[in-house]
């Protein structure tokens, strides 16, 4: 009898690379199938050893053990590692035992170079074993995952993932064994029958041998129900349990049934149900989970054909628009538009299949709107106004012909985006106007329908329309759009304390309420750090690994809570949450994430020299702002509110800001006073800019 493996996979790693290994290992751990049923899955558990074992000439038994009760070895490759004796004698004893399972991972300098200090690959990894047990001569020429910017960046914990399931990188095709039956999840009692019945037909479909084709044809009925109808019912919900358990039910049936009993139907709704999965999984935070159910459902359709061609093709479309979704949110910019790229062309196949269906005509309104949303990424709003302005033309036209709920709800999702496109340039009234619109149109839907989804996308329109009036100096009336849009998420995360999402939009408007709220007189000082603290409450129940979103929010916590305290005198606190506020974002400050996280680098930067300056360090106040004022380091086509962080920084660094500079702020109509606390910047600014503007 074989000894059983405790251990999926055994990290070898240099200590100096101990914060990225222990990442790797939680992520390893925390990885999820689309179907559970697999024998490969979980990864876990996963050994990592802490121990320096600098004291000790060979190898410690635990790790020896642990070697032994291994299935594959990960190894962590960086110059450390190449240098460190022991990454080198983990991996030779791991091929002494004839595993050849090993599975590199890059993470910094140059592998194959063979230059001390350079060389990522250990020697134990380069060449391979003799027959001796020592390392001969012939290179072993290791294929790695490249976690490198100039690699295969965030795809390759994808990569290595593949490799340790044992699956293609390429296609991601899981074709694992799935269990026939699961117990349905806690979920509402509909839903929970159905998912029972679904079971107990898949189950005698594949033992009633005599009614089979009666049987299947029910159950699969049943499961496009399941995908179609009551999807519609409970995606409204907002209850991603209950869509997780749908689509994992239907896969569990599929993979019960013979090859030769897979139609081309249930080809299509399988493709149907990890298309779903997909969406729970993206939608939980958990990005390349969901793209292994995209596309292993792309490949699906790819390669399948049936009576009706736009049915295949409609589903592709959607399928390709969460992928490039997934990466969009990712901040893959590039691949997100391989995909929109790809939807746009099958819109427009579908459309010439079928010119009068009013439903492909609106995937062409939502190929031209994400054509719009990529163009707002890469800080062209002019092309991005114009896309917008086209999907909104479509999208009226729509309207126009066929009154009803669906294209009213895209419409005001075009104008959101026509409302972002205008704060962006600085056009601030005009973004106000345009948000109000959309609040207008989301009020008559949710007045209509009720739900927590319409509930959402209303709150989040009062949330932005806040936020704008806020930009334009019209702080009162911004806390009272924000304090609607509070009330709502509140409402929202006890319907689905698991929707991460939500739980991040009420720790952001919550910090916004407090901010508003302090800055109009409304709020104490003291009901101003309570929001705060429940702000920060929320983000404790965001079950995820840190992303340059969450850092965002944490870093806008501490840097409102640091304002408080330095308008209320307490200079050394106002100090301690500026230096938090920037440790939460170091690792996002360059690079994709820059837009993003730079306006709360440069305002927690602020505050830390303005504090600073408080406590009567002036030049170390300087040179704090004048080393954020240099990292900023605004480009064109920049959002203007960095512009105007920009020349606040310049002010406090003692350096001159630019007439160009000043000239974009003064040409909009961004209002001082949002981010002027201090009476002598107020009055610098006031003065600068008015003479700019003569």
């Amino acid at each position: 009898m074989s000894k059983p493996t405790r251990y999926k996979t055994f990290i070898s790693y240099s200590h100096k690379d101990e914060a990225w290994a222990s990442q790797l290992q939680r992520r390893l751990e925390n990885f999820k199938l689309p179907n559970k049923g697999d024998s490969r899955w979980p990864l876990r558990p996963v050994f990592l050893d802490r121990s320096e074992l600098a004291s000790s000439p060979d190898l410690s038994d635990s790790v020896n053990r642990a070697l032994e009760a291994s299935d594959a070895m990960v190894v962590v490759c960086s110059p450390a590692a190449a240098a460190s004796k022991w990454v080198n004698a983990e991996i030779l004893a791991f091929k002494r035992l004839g595993n050849e399972a090993i599975y590199p991972i890059v993470i910094d300098g140059e592998p194959g170079s063979g230059i001390l200090g350079s060389e990522s690959f250990p020697e134990a990894l380069r060449f391979q074993l003799g027959d001796d047990g020592e390392l001969s001569s012939v290179p072993a020429e290791p294929l790695a995952a490249d976690a490198r910017k100039q690699g295969d960046g965030k795809g390759a914990y994808l990569k290595l993932i593949a490799g340790l399931l044992g699956v293609s990188f390429d296609s991601l095709k899981l074709r694992q064994q799935r269990r026939q039956i699961r117990q349905a999840l806690g979920i509402a009692a509909g839903a929970t029958a159905m998912l029972v019945v679904t079971s107990f037909l898949a189950v005698t479909a594949y033992r009633a041998q005599q009614d089979a084709e009666r049987t299947r044809d029910q159950a699969e009925n049943l499961i496009s129900f399941m995908l179609g109808d009551l999807r519609e019912k409970l995606q409204p919900v907002g209850r991603l349990d209950v869509l997780d358990g749908v689509g994992e039910q239907a896969l569990d049936y599929f993979s019960s049934l013979r090859e030769s009993e897979l139609t081309s139907d249930a080809m299509l709704t399988r493709a149907t149900a990890l298309r779903q999965i997909g969406e729970v999984r993206v939608a939980q935070g958990l990005i390349d989970e969901g793209l292994i159910a995209f596309y292993e459902a792309r490949d699906l359709l790819e390669n399948v054909s049936i009576d009706n061609e736009s049915v295949r093709l409609f589903e592709l479309g959607q399928i390709n628009f969460w992928i490039a979704d997934a990466y969009f949110n990712d901040l893959q910019l590039e691949e997100a538009q391989e995909h929109i790229d790809k939807y746009l062309e099958i819109s427009r196949s579908l459309v010439q299949l079928e010119p009068g269906n009013a439903d492909f005509q609106l995937e062409l309104m939502y190929a031209e709107s994400n054509l719009g949303t990529l163009a707002y990424r890469a800080n062209n709003m002019a092309q991005a106004r114009e896309y917008f302005n086209n999907a909104l033309e479509q999208g009226r036209a729509l309207l126009s012909r066929q009154p009803i709920d669906e294209y009213e709800y895209e419409l005001a999702d075009t104008i959101s985006w026509l409302g972002a496109v205008e704060s962006s340039a600085g056009n601030f009234a005009d973004a106000a106007s345009w948000y109000q619109q959309q609040i207008g149109i989301r009020e008559r839907l949710l007045a209509a329908r009720e739900s927590p989804s319409r509930k959402h996308l209303l709150a989040r329109a009062r949330f932005n329309y806040g936020d704008a009036l806020r930009q334009a100096g019209q702080v009162s009336e911004a806390y009272a759009a924000i304090s609607k849009s509070v009330q709502s998420y509140r409402e929202l995360v006890s319907y689905d304390p698991q929707n991460y999402d939500w739980q991040r939009e009420l720790a952001w408007t919550l910090t916004l309420l407090a901010r508003d709220g302090y800055a109009a007189g409304i709020m104490s000082p003291s009901e101003a750090r309570s929001n705060l603290l429940l702000a920060a409450e929320a983000m404790s129940r965001v079950d995820e690994e840190s992303t340059a979103e969450i850092a965002r929010v944490f870093a806008a916590i501490d840097t409102q809570r640091g304002r408080i305290e330095l308008m209320e005198g307490n200079a050394g606190q106002a100090a301690d949450h500026a230096a938090n506020a920037l440790a939460y974002l170091k690792s996002f400050e360059s690079g994709k994430d820059r837009v993003r996280v730079l306006p709360i680098f440069a305002k927690a930067s602020y505050l830390l020299s303005e504090a600073t300056l408080a406590l009567g360090n002036r030049e170390r106040s300087v040179s704090i702002a004048k080393a954020a004022f240099r990292k900023l380091a605004v480009q064109e086509n920049d959002p203007v509110e960095l512009y105007a962080i920009a020349a606040l920084l310049a002010y406090r660094a003692e350096l001159p800001a630019s007439d160009e500079m000043l000239s974009i702020i003064a040409s909009t109509d961004f209002n001082a006073r949002a981010y002027m606390p201090y009476t002598d910047a107020e009055e610098w600014w006031t003065r600068r800019i008015d003479s700019s503007s003569r």
